[in-house]
């Protein structure tokens, strides 16, 4: 009889360890079920009771795949506003071109037109064009020295 009690209490003993065991792995899934939750919220803007609930008669596969034709849609609308988005940065950046390439023509063409009502002016005051390039002086610093008369 001493045998038998021995065996009933390592039968215990083991369905314990194991009712503890399952406990422990319960307790760990339902945090990760947590943590999905609060992911899938996130991710939808919704309130964490409203998300991953069965409804009456609802299997998991519906929820699953109700979630997953929810993602899909947002991934697809999301894609659709960042091709958008896309398509009018590069339309804006063609006109943003083509306004620099004609500011570009713009300035070019008119530098060369200053530079040469400059030239004019300085040949009317007498200035020496020569000395003004070479020397690098000022139009003060010149303005007695290289004078015509």
């Amino acid at each position: 009889m001493n045998m038998a009690c021995n065996v009933m209490a390592e039968i215990q003993a083991a369905q314990q360890r194991e009712n503890n065991r399952l406990r422990t792995q319960i307790n760990k899934l339902k945090s990760d079920l947590a943590a999905i939750r609060a992911k899938v919220c996130w991710l939808f803007g919704e309130k964490s009771s409203d998300v991953l609930k069965l409804g009456p008669g609802e299997h998991p596969a519906e929820t699953w795949a109700s979630l997953r034709k929810q993602l899909r849609e947002y991934t697809l609308n999301n894609q659709r506003q960042l091709e958008d988005e896309r398509s009018r940065l590069i339309s804006d950046n063609e006109v943003l071109k083509e306004q620099l390439k004609e500011s570009q023509d713009y300035i070019d063409s008119h530098l060369v037109r200053y530079k040469q009502e400059i030239v004019k002016l300085r040949r009317m005051l007498g200035y020496d064009e020569d000395a003004l390039l070479l020397g690098g002086g000022t139009d003060r610093s010149l303005r007695g020295r290289h004078r015509r008369h």
